[in-house]
């Protein structure tokens, strides 16, 4: 009996950037689940802080949970 592992698909999450910092490029998105945690990001983004944004989620990085494929997104 062989056994196959499939990874599951990455889900889109939504929050609002608590804080960005361009110069450093990291920051902090509250999640809108309630879950309420902060993630941290890197990347070059054009964000500031109480913009809404889409992301996907990774396992925990050396600084905690990471936000990838950031996005903005129309405010509600």
């Amino acid at each position: 009996m062989s056994m196959t592992f499939t990874p599951e698909e990455p889900k889109t999450s939504y929050g609002t950037v608590e804080f960005y910092n361009a110069a450093r490029k990291y920051g902090f998105v509250i999640t809108d689940d309630d879950e309420d945690y902060n993630l941290l990001f890197n990347g070059e983004y054009d964000l500031q802080r109480g913009d809404r944004v889409a992301f996907e989620r990774t396992i925990s990085g050396e600084k905690g949970p990471k936000a990838v494929n950031i996005r903005k997104v129309e405010n509600e």
